[in-house]
């Protein structure tokens, strides 16, 4: 998908077609009613995409998953914030000032499950 964005809309959605597997382009047109030929731009498409997925796992357990996340035995600090930031992506944090309340939320889930002592220290 190189220089994607400055490929017409319906080539960048054959690029996107392209680089799904064959189960999303199914889902794609027989689940979510979006054609090839759509009218969509790829980043609706890419949405309606997430958001179908994040609506096949109960709100419930995935808030879980963010609340129980621990960084675990050899994990670095790195791979297990990029771990965090992704399970926060899937449950909706906020409804407020979603900025600064997703950041609260961001740094208790952090406080609590890190296990680097250093960092704790500080």
């Amino acid at each position: 998908m190189l220089d994607s964005q400055r490929l017409p809309r319906h080539k960048q959605l054959i690029q996107l077609r392209m680089a799904v597997s064959l189960d999303v382009q199914r889902i794609l047109e027989h689940t979510l009613g979006i054609a090839p030929d759509t009218s969509l731009t790829v980043t609706e498409v890419l949405d309606t995409l997430q958001s179908h997925f994040k609506s096949q796992r109960n709100e419930a357990l995935r808030r879980r998953e963010l609340l129980c996340c621990k960084q675990a035995d050899g994990e670095s600090f790195s791979d297990f914030f990029v771990r965090l930031k992704n399970l926060a992506e899937e449950v909706d944090l906020c409804t407020g000032n979603a900025m600064t309340c997703a950041e609260i939320q961001l740094k208790m889930v952090l406080l609590m499950g890190v296990r680097d002592e250093e960092l704790i220290k500080y």
